[in-house]
């Protein structure tokens, strides 16, 4: 499904401790500017036959319901002269869902609306950064489900280090809502020291216990093979180029979220990772940014800690789905 995202504003309902949006622009997107973007991306493109997913992320997207309306109504032409099938997705935090003129926004593109729901685990864990949430965002959930599929519902989990001890419990807790797909980030800001890297990859493999136990569960994408992109110094690749509220277009959500372009040079750049990273034998299953840090190769990737335990994880996922045996 080729992708295309909008930022639709940066304003939001909550206030979260980790959010990196919120605290700076209130920008709010226009409908008509933003439709002649994804516009021009299909005449680059030139898709034919497929699903065009229109992802809106916010701030709280679902704050301006008529205006998604109204870019909804005039991408649905534009997508179909394509021969392609118009697909929407609204990422939120749930709160909103259940207000009406929210339900009268499901209810009129059911038939191609999607949601991604931001909900951080289980009630202890979920409140201590989202404002006391959980209650509005699991109803939330619980009133769209009323109107739409299973597949058409993703949940979006941000953890801190400290997290990390109970990690298994909540995304468990994520895993048994019913949606199709479950999503575990952790943030960006505090990067989780080496050191911790064994309890998570720990956590991680009570998860695969689990969903062993549960085969009904959502698909936990930490378990998902490693995108291509990663080869190329990029964590995301070309289907994370979007539109600000303000009309401008950025690679990936991170510049936009920093209204700031990357490097030209940024592909060179990604060629000089530090050593430490080069001969690492999971250098092709880390997520890097170069073109977000510019180069700065001195440091070592935040990521580090949690790319090994996920790799770990990935292999015990895949001894456990062997039925064979695998060594004498």
């Amino acid at each position: 499904m080729r992708t295309y995202l909008v930022f639709t504003n940066f304003d939001c309902n909550l206030r979260c401790s980790y959010c990196y949006q919120c605290k700076k622009w209130n920008d709010v997107f226009d409908p008509e500017r933003a439709c002649r973007y994804v516009s021009s991306r299909l005449h680059e493109d030139n898709p034919r036959d497929e699903d065009i997913l229109v992802y809106c992320i916010g701030g709280e997207a679902l704050l301006y319901p008529e205006k998604l309306d109204e870019l909804f109504t005039r991408l649905t032409p534009v997508i179909e002269e394509f021969h392609c099938r118009p697909q929407f997705k609204i990422q939120t935090n749930g709160t909103l869902v259940s207000g009406e003129r929210q339900k009268a926004l499901i209810e009129k593109y059911r038939g191609n609306i999607r949601f991604g729901f931001s909900i951080d685990g289980c009630k202890a864990r979920h409140d201590k950064n989202r404002c006391g949430s959980f209650d509005a965002a699991v109803a939330g959930l619980r009133t769209a489900q009323t109107l739409l599929p299973k597949e058409r519902f993703s949940v979006k989990a941000t953890f801190t280090p400290e997290d990390i001890p109970d990690y298994a419990e909540n995304v468990v807790f994520l895993l048994g809502l019913g949606v199709e797909t479950v999503v575990s980030n952790f943030t960006v800001q505090d990067p989780i020291p080496m050191e911790l890297a064994p309890t998570l990859a720990e956590q991680m493999c009570l998860v695969v216990d689990w969903m062993e136990a549960h085969p009904e569960c959502a698909i936990w994408q930490e378990l998902l093979p490693p995108p291509d992109r990663v080869a190329h110094g990029c964590g995301i690749g070309e289907t994370a180029r979007c539109q600000t509220p303000d009309g401008t277009e950025y690679p990936c959500i991170q510049f936009a979220c920093n209204k700031r372009q990357p490097s030209k040079n940024w592909r060179v750049e990604a060629r000089m990772a530090p050593h430490t990273c080069r001969e690492c034998v999971l250098y092709r299953e880390c997520n890097p940014c170069y073109a977000y840090t510019r180069g700065d190769t001195a440091h070592v990737r935040p990521w580090c800690a949690y790319t090994w335990a996920r790799a770990v994880a990935r292999i015990y996922h895949s001894l456990k789905e062997r039925k064979t045996t695998w060594h004498s």
